[in-house]
């Protein structure tokens, strides 16, 4: 994997949005959603990015897609910058890299059938020299996400949760892209469905070669999906490695702490809890030096000042922690939790 180049990098991507006040709503402050955020996905992986409600997850990837204009950074996919593309240019791009949104509900419009909604992109993009060959392809790509042909005259309101999901899925992958970031898909959906989706999603990755973000703040649910895991606190990545490195071997105070809240089916099993002191603090206002530090009980004054970087303790295994220079650690976290 490291032979190859990634098709999407991201460097030093921020969004912040402004706060307005006061009579004439002038600008205050700013909310920094995301706050200079730097990883690479390689072509053909899972990429899952997990963290707590409020860390910037689902900003990321609509900022990523440019549904949001970056504040400032780079998104870099096959090394052309689409944070300074313009709208068309933008928009021809979009052909590439689509998004399966959270809310089945609210993310098809309920006065088109589900012929017009898959048809729709391939209109907008000119794919097909006919209706009948854009026709053929929406056949395709309805079955390819497990429902029929008979479907495609419903409205969105005539199916179930997972229904509707799938029909997201289909409408982003009809227009044949390279990358699909999927913003908790399977979160606003029953226990008994997740499954089946999370399985459509994996099956589809590989029959379509798919590069995939996946965004969700279930670490069970990423576990299942994805290759690599990028972990989110507060705008930043604090720690990014494999799935396996992740899981048995976590080095991030932060990580660790969210993967001590994870329910185990053996409850004979031995694990260290990790509980955080404190409440997320609030974007608008983060603490200064490493944003963790309040709530990290291995924290020491250099925390408090000095933002850390994300640096390489490992092959492929980065984190951003003071705990860490120059590639090794002062000291094992288990060690200074414990």
């Amino acid at each position: 994997m490291s032979e190859k180049k990634p098709i999407l990098e991201i460097k030093g991507l921020k969004k912040y949005f402004p706060i307005n006040t006061g009579l004439f709503n002038k600008i205050t402050g700013h909310v920094r959603a995301v706050d200079g955020v730097d990883f690479k996905v390689m072509p053909g992986e899972t990429l899952g990015i997990v963290g707590e409600s409020g860390c910037g997850k689902s900003t990321t990837g609509r900022t990523i897609l440019r549904l949001m204009d970056p504040t400032a950074g780079e998104v870099l996919f096959n090394g052309k910058d689409l944070a300074k593309l313009s709208k068309e240019e933008m928009r021809q791009m979009r052909k590439d890299i689509q998004m399966v949104f959270q809310d089945p509900y609210a993310s098809l419009n309920p006065r088109k059938t589900i012929k017009q909604i898959l048809l729709e992109p391939l209109e907008v993009h000119g794919i097909g020299s006919s209706r009948g060959e854009r026709m053929k392809r929406v056949g395709e790509i309805i079955e390819v996400v497990g429902l029929r042909k008979e479907h495609l005259n419903r409205h969105p309101h005539d199916f179930s949760g997972g229904q509707r999901q799938r029909i997201g899925i289909a409408r982003a992958l009809i227009l044949k892209p390279k990358v699909i970031i999927a913003d908790e898909p399977v979160s606003a959906l029953d226990v008994s469905i997740q499954s089946q989706v999370l399985n459509l999603l994996k099956n589809l990755k590989k029959e379509f070669n798919l590069t995939l973000i996946f965004i969700s703040h279930d670490l069970s649910v990423v576990k299942h999906l994805c290759d690599r895991i990028a972990v989110m606190y507060l705008g930043r990545v604090v720690e990014v490695t494999d799935k396996k490195q992740l899981f048995n071997n976590p080095s991030h105070p932060y990580t660790k702490a969210l993967l001590s809240a994870v329910l185990v089916a053996n409850p004979k099993a031995k694990r260290e809890r990790v509980i955080l002191q404190g409440d997320l603090p609030s974007p608008a206002n983060p603490p200064t030096g490493c944003t963790f530090h309040p709530r990290c009980p291995v924290a020491n004054e250099i925390c408090k000042t000095k933002i850390p970087t994300l640096q390489e303790i490992d092959s492929g295994h980065q984190v951003s922690c003071h705990l860490f220079l120059e590639g090794k650690p002062k000291g094992s976290t288990e060690e200074l939790i414990g």
